[in-house]
């Protein structure tokens, strides 16, 4: 994307302006007072420490647990044995996914590991296709752990999985009491194929002189980081290309331009329901970066040291506040609200003030973090 293109999507339209004055965003501050070295560097480190490895590691357990779920409702025998359990064990991973998607570097673009364990957005419907054809696949070979890797991007994560074990009527596919051969097949491989990879992320995090470490010890023999700055401007980008994502893949798509253009059916997780349960996670992800968490500090610990900005800290803790408890409005599903007559205005509502947080982060947070903005998270600048 060129220069005037980036210009031209950074305008904002009179809704979002309106959303910012509503939430009390619209204004700027006046710069008085630079970050040093050491600032960034006890905020990174307390991220990493109290926000990044633990939901790593949640991650990781829960993937763990729902390959087991799968391995023993597939084989008919012990606690996971009935299809509610491997359900609930689909949705703990979920949910421990949608606590760690928006930290899409490092250990998660290492062998494309993010967009492997979820191929979205979707509107071709390549995850169904490639599910459909693996359905049909006799040979046991394709389904073998270090084979499966090479498989279709599109058929090697969640909702590859959610294909698996839910139908187009939102309901399980698997008959009660009967482990379909051919579903569970594909599902014990795709489920292998997800602990894999949290199991790889985690550890390329924690390990000595894995990505923790170089994230916290930026320098001229880091490969990733050179300064301490360099390696917060990673933290807000994964702030900043979070509400990217919920805008430009989550919302907007199945939002439309109005209620008769909507399509419920380009809703992430719309067969399992989680459209709006997703966003709600999402949010609560970008929020616990941003204030920080498990007693350590998150970004706003430099907005509280920069003093470039001091209306902007407790305005930004209001937004996170308001947008959320618009989101958590939104019933029963995504689906249905974005073509309800009732339902609708709540997520148009939502949808302009995501934008109106993301054009703040832009605009007033980065500047007071010593950050350039410009960016757009989602073409790679």
């Amino acid at each position: 994307m060129g220069t005037r293109a980036r210009a031209a999507a950074r305008r904002v339209p009179a809704a979002v302006a309106a959303a910012a004055l509503a939430l009390g965003l619209a204004g700027s501050g006046t710069a008085r007072a630079a970050l040093a070295e050491t600032d960034y560097a006890e905020v990174n480190a307390a991220i990493v420490e109290g926000h990044v490895l633990p939901r790593m590691a949640a991650f990781e357990r829960s993937a763990a647990r729902l390959d087991a779920a799968m391995a023993a409702f597939c084989a008919g025998t012990g606690p996971g044995a009935e299809i509610r359990a491997l359900l609930r064990r689909y949705h703990e991973t979920m949910d421990a996914w949608m606590a760690v998607r928006h930290l899409n570097f490092g250990p998660a673009e290492e062998f494309m590991r993010a967009s492997r364990i979820q191929f979205a957005p979707d509107p071709e419907g390549r995850v169904p296709a490639a599910v459909a054809r693996l359905l049909t696949e006799r040979g046991g070979a394709a389904f073998e752990a270090e084979a499966f890797t090479r498989e279709s991007v599109a058929a090697q994560g969640l909702p590859a999985l959610e294909h698996v074990l839910f139908g187009d009527d939102g309901r399980p596919a698997f008959t009660p009491g009967f482990p379909d051969p051919a579903r569970c097949r594909l599902g014990r491989a795709i489920a292998r194929n997800i602990m894999d990879m949290a199991e790889g992320m985690a550890a390329d995090w924690q390990r000595s002189g894995g990505f923790a470490h170089s994230l916290t010890h930026p320098g001229e023999s880091n490969s990733y980081f050179a300064t301490h700055k360099d390696a917060a401007i990673a933290l807000f980008r994964s702030l900043h290309g979070g509400f990217d994502v919920l805008v430009a893949l989550k919302i907007e798509p199945p939002l439309g331009k109005s209620a008769a253009a909507a399509r419920p059916d380009l809703v992430e997780s719309r067969l399992s329901g989680r459209g709006i349960a997703n966003i709600v996670l999402d949010l609560e992800a970008l929020s616990a970066l941003y204030r920080g968490e498990s007693g350590k500090p998150g970004l706003a610990r430099l907005l509280e040291r920069s003093d470039k900005d001091p209306e902007l800290a407790p305005l930004m803790r209001r937004a996170f506040a308001q947008t959320l408890a618009t989101a958590r409005t939104i019933a029963p599903t995504l689906t249905r609200a974005v073509v309800d007559p009732a339902g609708r205005p709540r997520v148009e509502k939502l949808h302009l003030q995501l934008r109106a947080l993301r054009q703040i982060i832009a605009e007033r947070l980065a500047p007071a973090l010593g950050i350039a903005a410009g960016f757009n998270a989602l073409d790679g600048d």
